[in-house]
């Protein structure tokens, strides 16, 4: 009865690396070493060199273009792709909608809905 007692306090090493309804934690060590080596490799000098060109050519003017008709060919390879090798798609377009919405979220952040939207006199 008094180890019962105990599990449910979460004063027993089985019951104290459990969160609520008993699902197991992640120990605090770990996330540490998580956190630091993921902290060392965005610090490493080939990533910052990555960052820094990455970052040069998102300031172009053409970048999102090249961006949009880089994606959609990549995702019509990759329908074409999988149409034929793995199984055969009912719908392929429906591989466009992450994209489309991609781009409607990011419109609606550049246009203001004031300028979308007129007003009849």
């Amino acid at each position: 009865m008094e180890h019962q007692d105990e599990e449910r306090r979460g004063t027993t090493p089985e019951a104290s690396s459990r969160g609520p309804a008993g699902l197991v934690l992640i120990p605090a060590l770990l996330l540490q070493h998580v956190w630091s080596m993921s902290l060392h490799t965005w610090e490493a000098p080939r990533v910052r060199i990555a960052r820094r060109r990455v970052s040069s050519w998102r300031a172009q003017p053409y970048s999102g273009s090249v961006a949009l008709l880089v994606g959609t060919a990549f995702i019509t390879l990759l329908v074409v792709g999988i149409n034929r090798v793995v199984v055969p798609l009912p719908n392929p377009g429906v591989v466009y909608l992450p994209l489309v919405a991609m781009l409607a979220y990011h419109w609606s952040s550049i246009i203001p809905a004031t300028s979308r939207t007129e007003t009849v006199s």
